[in-house]
């Protein structure tokens, strides 16, 4: 939801003029809208999804008392 966020504001003039006075903050919020970005995304969070749910996770065995 941030990235769509980022996206949406750069529909105004807020994160160009920031990025003027401050360099850097135009890496993290960009200065032009682009619609293909909000697709990307979208990709984005499902292969994540898709991953997450696929690759099987690592379960600890439970630590067993051992006999002395």
């Amino acid at each position: 939801m941030i990235c769509v966020a980022i996206e949406a504001a750069q529909l105004s003039p807020g994160p160009a003029a920031l990025a003027e006075v401050f360099p850097p903050a135009r890496l993290v919020l960009g200065t032009t809208f682009a619609p293909v970005d909000l697709l990307a995304y979208a990709v984005g969070v499902a292969v994540a999804l898709v991953c997450d749910r696929l690759i099987p996770r690592r379960r600890r065995r439970p630590i067993s008392p051992t006999a002395t």
